[in-house]
């Protein structure tokens, strides 16, 4: 009965469990000349009860004496016909379509994704056999789009209010804070410690789909999550690079489940630092 179920959950997670389906996702830069902050929505759902929400104004870079970031999440794969109703799903088409956001033209898709892009909007519904997805990646395209990105909204909105999300607030500091040095082993030990504090860590670096982390050589199931969002004030403009080497890194350390499923028991954002060891 467990493995159905995971089956299951497995299936709903990636919108293949029914054929009512929305995913929206929304993302974009915006950068002051003292911080520069990530701005994320993404909602995914069916008729069959997978929801998931995210909402995050994150600081990416930041020169201020301490920077916060805001979090919205909830997640649940509920067996309820009165959740997210097919007919409703079907209503929201119809009515992007008939303000014709399908028909849009959209700024080009970058040859390299550097992450976070500066602006990113995607939606992917699915009704039956009526299957619609738009993407756009330049801020050109917000004015035309963004009727139908509020349409999204405020549908989500409505459909959200009955729901528990968890909100969180971390205030962190900034990237010109001097960094402690720390072994994963120990950091991990006592995670709530140094939640919030920039650290510097000295580990082997692995850089591939859905796993980006530094792990400890003698015991490499002991592993931290790196974002791959880079500081706008640091120096690394891709990590990709680093992968298979020996490296020190300096960033922030949140503690948590983090990272691709919440494998991961921490998280270093806001890499501001990567040296080469060996």
């Amino acid at each position: 009965m467990l493995l159905l179920w995971s089956i299951w959950s497995s299936a709903a997670a990636h919108g293949e469990s029914g054929p009512y389906f929305i995913h929206f996702n929304f993302h974009r830069v915006i950068e002051t000349e003292t911080e520069s902050r990530y701005l994320r929505t993404d909602a995914q759902f069916n008729h069959r009860g997978f929801i998931q929400y995210k909402r995050d104004d994150e600081v990416i870079g930041s020169i201020n004496a301490a920077a916060t970031d805001h979090n919205d999440y909830y997640a649940y794969h509920r067996r309820s016909r009165n959740w997210y109703t097919a007919e409703g799903i079907c209503r929201l088409i119809k009515g992007l379509a008939h303000r014709g956001f399908y028909e849009l033209e959209s700024g080009p898709r970058p040859e390299r994704y550097e992450y976070p892009v500066k602006y990113f909007m995607s939606l992917m519904v699915r009704c039956g056999d009526n299957r619609q997805s738009v993407s756009y990646f330049s801020a050109r395209d917000a004015a035309p789009a963004a009727r139908s990105i509020e349409l999204v909204q405020r549908y989500l909105k409505r459909r959200l209010q009955l729901l528990p999300v968890e909100k969180s607030r971390l205030t962190t500091d900034s990237d010109a804070s001097s960094s402690l040095k720390i072994g994963i082993v120990k950091l991990l030990r006592n995670p709530k410690l140094y939640h919030g504090k920039r650290i510097r860590i000295s580990d082997d670096f692995v850089y591939e789909l859905e796993n980006v982390s530094l792990s400890d050589r003698g015991i490499p199931q002991i592993s931290l999550w790196v974002g791959s969002t880079p500081s706008t004030f640091g120096s690394v403009a891709n990590l990709e690079p680093y992968s298979g080497a020996r490296v020190a890194m300096e960033g922030i350390f949140v503690a948590g489940r983090r990272g691709h499923f919440g494998m991961w028991k921490g998280e270093l954002k806001r890499v501001t630092k990567v040296e080469r060891l060996e």
